[in-house]
């Protein structure tokens, strides 16, 4: 096996690991074994078990910021339906981080971020909604009877945790959830004209 393709195996099954069982119960050994290497060999792909934690959520942010930095020049109303829609549609594709983020949130933020442009990549990800949420209101768009800050993270949460709920069908795709998902946040965001 190529050494990219190893590398990505150990992020693949220590993910899933790690979601099951949680961070500290998982240990350097139990992911060799899930990708048949002793455990030692894992620290030729990755100096420790913080490092592969790392780079599960690194990938995860990186792709989310690369496809929200994509919609920041589109209006308020129509950036929210976007990024509404990314950040459930990578809530999904990066199950296990998402899931590993919710479960041990305290220990990401308090280790993990500080790894690399985690960071970083975060606070541009919390960032954009903050600063469409802004506009949306500085432009007459959405409601200035509500605090923002309480808004920004209801939204984030509710979108982000939605994996936790929600197995996609056929019928409910994550594109459904999204729409309805924009439906409940512009409903309650708009400013409506007063009669």
């Amino acid at each position: 096996m190529e050494p990219q393709e190893r590398r990505q195996q150990i992020l693949d099954r220590a993910g899933e690991i790690f979601a099951i069982k949680g961070i500290a119960a998982t240990t350097i050994r139990e992911i060799g074994d899930a990708v048949g290497v002793r455990s030692g060999a894992l620290y030729h792909y990755f100096p420790s078990k913080d490092a592969i934690v790392a780079e599960i959520i690194r990938l995860y942010l990186e792709d989310l910021v690369d496809k929200v930095h994509a919609v920041t020049a589109v209006e308020p109303t129509k950036r929210i339906e976007a990024l509404s829609e990314i950040a459930l549609r990578c809530s999904h594709e990066y199950l296990h981080a998402t899931t590993m983020w919710r479960r041990e949130g305290d220990y990401i933020h308090a280790t993990i971020l500080e790894q690399g442009n985690i960071g970083e990549l975060y606070g541009q990800f919390e960032r954009e909604w903050s600063n469409t949420l802004a506009a949306g209101v500085d432009q007459g768009i959405f409601r200035d009877d509500v605090d923002l800050d309480v808004v920004d993270h209801m939204l984030r949460y509710a979108i982000w945790s939605s994996s936790e709920w929600h197995t996609p069908t056929e019928d409910k795709s994550v594109d459904w959830l999204a729409h309805e998902v924009v439906k409940v946040i512009l409903g309650g965001l708009l400013r409506t004209p007063k009669v």
